[in-house]
């Protein structure tokens, strides 16, 4: 006999899970369990503890353990973190597996969700509300597909950002509130009792717990993706621990998110309301009912929506995403599809190109925005440079002309056709250096080198190879050697208190 299965038994993950037409959701129900005696003439005892059970779409329960498991033919995980309170009510739980009840059409739970959101939510685009109303129906269905976007509320103090996650702490499908939580308890609740994480106030990336979060996010939006986290084991001995953090993510900040991690999110911009919003509690009960509907709506549609995921990753050019969004490609595809695909499926073509439109938009605006960024960021990594190689007035006073020298230097040279020295002015002022001075041979701006330090840190930009130590603050370019004028020669820029401020510029194109 061959000692090698060549043929493993699938993982039957905890949460919501889809294998071979059927639906299963985890939820924790108390059980009765016989505990034998210690001693011979002893007597069992009867002990209610909480366990995780499983509820398939076709009518099932099963109990989440390695026998029950066995019978049809899955293994469990190695890590289950056991949830204190169902979701899933546990009476509409008990009526689905005796049969009696249902869930409503995919339009109807459409149409309910989003009514909600049009009450209690304002957007800036109206279309926000079908987005969302995808997003929390996504939620339920989620591993349907092989990566997820994340959605990202961006805006001021009382734009809506945390009324929006406290809105999908309600709804969506096994909300983790992150923000609560250690990193170590953290990465168990994403691997053993997977759903929607909710991150408020995430451009906080400070510490361990921060670190935590930057991981997860790199690596959640991917099926499959593991965290490892080292971890004393029984011995004391350091032993490497993997976590799966795959699954819907949403955060709220009021300042940019890292690169990388922005580019697999929907960006939402936020602005306080101009209508005055009702006020809902989390706890009310009006949200089980809706909660219990998504359940019911999930275990009756999950298989007939997994042949649309499929027919939509067609990859021949008869395929429904080659005829109907040809732009939305890698990671823009992975950011969006589910949202056109659940679209197609309560809506039809129609609703699908709506939202296929919308998105279509939305990256050529994103786009023109990262190119606004990178610009912005290659302004900053080119100061060093400046101070490194170009000469300065006393206050720190740089020539414009000179700042735009050595940034053209490093860019593309179709950008450096139109990348005039009002371009590097008001990069200069977005990045905090607002000093300018009106001197003859044209604008000065001030640049210490404590502050554009500081703007490195504060933005996460790597600098040039070559400054990596200046940044480390082992070497200073600011040497008096380099200084062009005394106060005495140049009494109109010897320092930011007596040269004279220009607020607004309007220097010539150079």
């Amino acid at each position: 006999m061959d000692e090698i299965d060549w043929t493993p038994k699938p993982t039957l993950k905890p949460g919501m899970d889809y294998h071979d037409g059927i639906t299963y959701f985890t939820v924790p129900i108390w059980r009765n369990v016989i505990i034998p005696p210690k001693k011979k003439d002893g007597d069992p005892k009867l002990e209610k503890q909480l366990q995780t059970y499983i509820v398939t779409s076709d009518g099932r329960g099963i109990w989440y353990d390695k026998e029950a498991l066995d019978t049809y033919n899955f293994v469990p995980v190695t890590q289950l973190y056991q949830d204190l309170e169902p979701l899933w009510s546990l009476n509409s739980v008990r009526a689905f597996l005796n049969g009696e009840a249902s869930g409503p059409t995919s339009e109807d739970v459409y149409d309910s969700i989003r009514s909600i959101y049009v009450r209690f939510v304002e957007f800036a685009d109206e279309l926000y509300h079908d987005i969302m109303t995808l997003f929390v129906m996504y939620t339920y269905v989620y591993r349907l597909w092989e990566s997820t976007g994340y959605i990202h509320f961006n805006g001021t103090a009382a734009s809506g950002k945390s009324r929006n996650l406290a809105l999908l702490s309600a709804l969506a499908f096994n909300p983790i509130w992150a923000s609560a939580m250690s990193p170590s308890a953290l990465y168990r609740k994403l691997a053993g009792s997977p759903g929607t994480s909710c991150i408020d106030e995430s451009e906080g990336f400070e510490g361990e717990r921060g670190e935590a979060l930057r991981r997860i996010l790199n690596a959640g939006y991917k099926d499959g993706a593991k965290v490892h986290l080292s971890e004393k084991g029984k011995d004391d001995r350091w032993i490497s621990a993997t976590f799966d953090v795959f699954g819907p993510k949403v955060l709220a900040s009021i300042n940019p998110l890292e690169p990388v991690i922005q580019s697999r999110c929907l960006i939402v911009s936020m602005r306080p309301a101009i209508r005055e919003l009702p006020d809902f509690l989390t706890s009310d009960p009006q949200w089980q009912d809706v909660r219990d509907t998504l359940y019911l709506w999930a275990m009756e549609n999950t298989d007939a929506l997994a042949s649309l995921v499929t027919e939509w990753h067609d990859p021949s050019d008869t395929g429904k995403k080659a005829r109907l969004c040809p732009r939305l490609i890698g990671r823009q595809w992975e950011t969006t599809g589910q949202f056109i695909v659940l679209a197609d499926y309560i809506g039809g073509e129609a609703f699908a190109n709506k939202i296929i439109g919308f998105m279509n938009n939305y990256f050529t605006k994103q786009q023109e925005a990262m190119d606004a960024t990178d610009r912005l960021r290659t302004t900053l990594r080119c100061l060093p440079r400046v101070l490194a190689t170009k000469s300065f007035h006393p206050g720190h006073l740089y020539s414009v002309k000179d700042i735009h020298e050595v940034v053209s230097s490093y860019m593309e040279s179709d950008a450096t056709e139109y990348f005039k020295t009002k371009h590097v002015t008001k990069n200069l002022d977005v990045l905090g250096f607002k000093h300018k001075v009106r001197a003859s041979g044209g604008l000065r701006i001030e640049l210490a080198e404590d502050a554009v330090r500081h703007e490195f840190t504060q933005r996460r930009v790597e600098p040039f190879d070559e400054d990596i130590d200046w940044l480390a603050n082992k070497i200073s370019y600011q040497s008096g050697d380099r200084l062009l004028d005394s106060p005495s020669t140049s009494p109109a820029v010897t320092s930011k208190y007596t040269g004279t401020p220009f607020w607004e510029t309007e220097e010539e194109d150079a």
